[in-house]
């Protein structure tokens, strides 16, 4: 019975980062924004989240407890996380982090998640004894989601520096005060438009096999 729980770790440490997104968003939106003690939690929140991103895989594939169920809550874990501190970064900024490019990855997102859906929905009423349940990731979606990631956890972390009483000021103001984190933000956005792109062009490929990455 003991091994039979144990091998709920995976699953539930991946749901537990689908909750740290709207746990920081609770955070800033009920706290002061530029309070440095919320900005730390949020930060260690994510950090800790990301961490969960490693163990959960690890974890699994020691206990040999993969399953197609933990396969599809992890990507939808990933995003919920992203996209809820792409959904506060506005409030910190509104120049440096406008929502209409939080729009652009958002509208992909849900994009994709959908066409995703409509796969499987397909896949199914062509085999209705199919499990399809999981698509492969093609290299463009690992690189979107590291760069958002990155991403994300840079922007928490100067948000969280330029909080803070000197020196730490001193590293997050120059990067903060040339627009480099508007023009990083806007490579994201890029990255994340050419991932849909080339997801778009490989299910058209892949429609046979009722894939999608």
């Amino acid at each position: 019975m003991f091994r039979s729980l144990v091998t709920y770790i995976p699953n539930f440490l991946t749901i537990l980062r689908g909750f740290a997104g709207p746990w920081i968003v609770w955070l800033f939106y009920t706290g002061d924004i530029t309070s440095s003690s919320i900005a730390l939690t949020a930060f260690i929140s994510l950090l800790i989240a990301s961490i969960t991103d490693f163990l959960d895989g690890a974890i699994a594939r020691a206990l040999n407890a993969e399953s197609k169920l933990g396969a599809i809550l992890d990507p939808w874990a990933d995003k919920i996380l992203v996209l809820c501190v792409f959904a506060i970064l506005p409030s910190l900024d509104s120049h440096l982090y406008p929502w209409w490019l939080f729009g652009i990855i958002a509208s992909r997102e849900v994009l994709m998640e959908g066409i995703r859906a409509w796969s499987r929905l397909k896949a199914i009423k062509i085999e209705p004894a199919s499990t399809v349940l999981a698509f492969p990731v093609r290299f463009s979606g690992k690189a979107k989601t590291t760069a958002q990631m990155i991403f994300i956890h840079l922007a928490l972390g100067l948000h969280l520096l330029d909080l803070l009483p000197y020196p730490a000021y001193v590293i997050s103001g120059p990067i903060l005060s040339t627009w480099a984190m508007f023009w990083l933000y806007i490579a994201i956005a890029v990255i994340t438009v050419w991932s849909g792109i080339d997801t778009l062009r490989s299910s058209r490929r892949m429609d046979q096999t009722h894939t999608l990455a």
